[in-house]
């Protein structure tokens, strides 16, 4: 025979209602609150991905105007005076101005994929328009 004691005797066992559970106002609190979550982490997901982009096509830019300039370098003082090459999905052009029997600077426009900054908006294009300048001085 099992022991039972007083105290268990007295303790009321809980009665389960059937009906017990979520009620409807809870599911659907829950159910905003997971899709307002899942809005935020699809937005950090597309501004990851503009950001990547951007980022890389910044560094294919950039190793193609270095490119256009270690041409340059290349050649004896002022032999290349203007000129263009074509790396990538850019297109670099370049022009000289001579500041002084000396010294040379150079204007190099890169066209290619980028981010048009031009209107309202930051957008991706075709066809964006970069800048750069730098200086050689006679050796």
């Amino acid at each position: 025979m099992g022991k039972s004691s007083f105290a268990d005797a007295r303790r009321p066992q809980a009665a389960r209602d059937p009906r017990e559970g979520f009620t409807l106002l809870e599911v659907m609190i829950s159910i905003v609150i997971f899709a307002v979550g899942l809005m935020g982490l699809a937005g950090a997901t597309a501004y990851t991905i503009r950001t990547v982009t951007a980022s890389e096509l910044s560094t294919d830019r950039s190793l193609a105007v270095q490119s256009a300039i270690e041409m340059i370098r290349a050649d004896d003082f002022g032999d290349r005076t203007s000129g263009s090459d074509s790396v990538g999905e850019f297109q670099v052009r370049w022009s000289s101005t001579s500041l002084n029997v000396n010294t040379l600077r150079y204007t190099l426009v890169s066209v290619g994929p980028g981010i048009d900054y031009s209107g309202n908006t930051v957008k991706l294009g075709n066809s964006v328009a970069d800048t750069t300048t730098f200086t050689i001085i006679r050796p």
